[in-house]
């Protein structure tokens, strides 16, 4: 299994930030600089335009004074030229004033001792939009490089195998100093410890098919039924770590439970007609349970789904009860389907790792329609995921069915 690096959305947002703090920055600086070529520029022309325009303040020419500043308005920095005559009144304005550009001291206009008049600039605003278009290059640049480094972090960071099985290590000791596993285990460490993948929470579904890559023995192809695939989750490979004697007495248990499991189900009149064709006993792997109809009305698509939801009912209440004494218990995931379906929900279930699958025909999941709300996969990966469904609610009835029923097996010596 790939796992992800670790802390992955914080990297993101680190870089992220780091890209707006280049955007910022770069902005801040570059209108700092712009801003001082505009001041300079202005002052340049303004003591230009004061010398040009004393001919025609003299003679009191209005149109040359605005011919000639129009000529300064071309300017790229430039957004407003104001001329003054000796009382201060602006006679020539060109260009917008007060836009929040740099603006000039007045340049008083003289001849001889006689003042004539007085102009001014003022330069046009930076434009941040302006900057960003201009420089695009270099900020696409910027941005494909804070991509490379979020995915080369995502690459390089990842967990080593050497790391997982430290971790794995570090929670299966850590389990056995809480109580959640008998302490004579801690002298039986695990054979298959250089194979443990990453360690979660024990009611975590991520592990639930780690335990093997083999798929269940399809033991019902020559059955026309339905089969409930029983498998244990156990994402941190704690198996592994019971002796054998341990592991058979688990497994009797098991066993145990779910022939009674079986048993009370099928004495229940809800399901008159449904019969076991086979039934696997416990390994390393789970458990298949097989049933088939006897007449035409046994409702055998029903009797899978309430024989998977009941399992995990009372293996819940097996669990807990381990835990609290400080015995092993694992918890367990279900797969209900049809006999020729059976390896295709193994694989699936395998894929998606959910606590509960069903795969079933039209005709079964009509003859479920009254009882349970099945909820289809979503992002189906192919015909057959699409066919998958969960249980997202079920009847009031139905669960009272199977509370008596889990009560009957837990409460019977």
């Amino acid at each position: 299994m790939t796992y992800s690096a670790p802390k992955k959305n914080l990297f993101f947002l680190i870089v992220l930030l780091s890209a707006l703090l280049h955007l910022l920055f770069f902005s801040i600086s570059y209108e700092r600089q712009a801003s001082e070529q505009y001041r300079q520029v202005a002052e340049s022309l303004v003591a230009e335009l004061g010398t040009s325009m004393t001919v025609a303040l003299a003679n009191n020419d209005t149109v040359s004074a605005s011919l000639i500043a129009d000529g300064y308005m071309k300017e790229p920095q430039i957004g407003f030229v104001g001329v003054y005559d000796a009382k201060n009144n602006l006679i020539v304005p060109k260009g917008e004033e007060g836009a929040g550009g740099y603006r000039t001291r007045n340049q008083t206009v003289a001849s001889g001792d006689k003042v004539l008049g007085s102009v001014v600039i003022e330069t046009k605003p930076i434009s941040y939009a302006i900057v960003l278009s201009e420089h695009w290059l270099f900020l696409l640049a910027t941005a494909v490089l804070h991509l490379a480094l979020f995915v080369l972090y995502g690459y390089l960071a990842r967990p080593t195998d050497a790391l997982k099985n430290q971790i794995a290590t570090d929670v299966r000791a850590r389990l056995l100093t809480q109580g959640l596993l008998p302490y004579q285990l801690q002298d039986k460490p695990s054979t298959n410890d250089e194979q443990a993948p990453t360690p979660s929470s024990m009611q975590d579904n991520e592990g639930v098919f780690e335990s093997s890559d083999e798929t269940f023995e399809d033991e019902s192809d020559d059955v026309d039924g339905y089969v409930v695939q029983i498998c244990f989750n156990d994402p941190n490979r704690l198996l592994d770590a019971v002796g054998y004697d341990g592991k058979q007495a688990y497994f009797a248990l098991c066993n145990q439970l779910l022939e009674k499991t079986v048993d009370k189900l099928l004495a229940s009149a809800f399901v008159a007609g449904v019969s076991v064709a086979k039934i696997g006993e416990f390994d390393e792997q789970g458990a298949t349970v097989t049933l088939t109809a006897q007449n035409e009305h046994a409702k055998v698509a029903t009797a899978s789904l309430m024989l998977a939801q009941l399992v995990l009912m009372v293996n819940q209440v097996v669990y807990d009860k381990h835990r609290e004494l400080g015995r092993f218990a694992l918890p367990m995931t279900t797969i209900a389907s049809s006999a020729e379906q059976a390896s295709s929900a193994f694989s699936i279930a395998k894929r998606r790792r959910l606590p509960m699958l069903t795969l079933f025909d039209a005709q079964a999941k009509n003859q479920l329609a009254p009882y349970a709300t099945l909820e289809n996969l979503q992002n189906p990966n192919s015909i057959s995921e699409r066919e998958c469904q969960t249980i997202d609610a079920m009847s009031h009835g139905m669960v009272e069915r199977l509370n008596t029923l889990r009560d009957a097996v837990l409460l019977e010596d």
